[in-house]
């Protein structure tokens, strides 16, 4: 997904949610899921 990408060039999830145009909250559980 675009959220993977962007988290590896380094982006906050902050940053990543605004570009995207979805809720931090969105981006904040798919990159927990990712970690774990």
């Amino acid at each position: 997904m675009e959220i993977f990408g962007l988290q590896q060039q380094g982006l906050s999830m902050n940053k990543i949610s605004k570009q995207l145009g979805i809720a931090y909250g969105t981006v904040y559980n798919y990159v927990s899921k990712l970690k774990t």
